[in-house]
């Protein structure tokens, strides 16, 4: 009776790859869709003729000089190239039948996913603190500053919960 291969369960308690994955693909979806959507908007507020006020909450001007106005284009073109990878990899880690039959490729996968989503939010958080120190600059403004922080924290704290699943809890052991 002892020498009976005991069965592994067909599916895990924590599937963590597959979690870290489809977070990993929704964050790398959320950056063009986000990028079409205030490009839509900045194209309507302008074809409407809706200007911006130093007074206003929400419709407040970015006086951007040229290198802040160039550093943001290229941090933008840098976040929709990783969210291409990242979205490519995570689809990847997603997939149940690889082609390659290495174990723990899926989680390979997850971890490159992850890096990428980390990479994305890092460039994420210069962008917004480049916009937050152009448009909102003085001390009234500390409830805006104090919303994008709370995002990116929330962000960095589950990229983290993320690592430590893969960490401690990821393994796919019925690939």
């Amino acid at each position: 009776m002892a020498t009976e291969k005991t069965k592994k369960p067909a599916y895990r308690l924590f599937p963590a790859v597959q979690l870290v994955s489809e977070y990993a693909f929704l964050m790398a979806i959320t950056y063009p869709v986000g990028y079409a959507v205030s490009y839509a908007l900045a194209y309507a507020l302008n074809h409407y003729h809706v200007s911006c006020s130093q007074s206003s909450l929400v419709l407040r001007c970015a006086n951007l000089t040229d290198a802040q106005d160039a550093q943001l284009s290229d941090l933008w073109n840098a976040i929709l190239w990783c969210a291409a990878v990242q979205a490519a990899v995570a689809v990847l880690a997603l997939r149940r039948r690889l082609p390659c039959h290495r174990r723990g490729i899926r989680r390979a996968f997850a971890y490159v996913a992850l890096v990428a989503t980390v990479a994305n939010h890092g460039m994420y958080a210069s962008t917004v603190f480049i916009f937050l120190l152009a448009a909102y600059p003085g001390p009234g403004d500390l409830p805006v500053w104090i919303c994008f922080i709370t995002v990116i924290v929330f962000c960095a704290a589950l990229d983290l919960l993320s690592f430590l699943a893969l960490v401690f809890l990821g393994g796919d052991e019925e690939d």
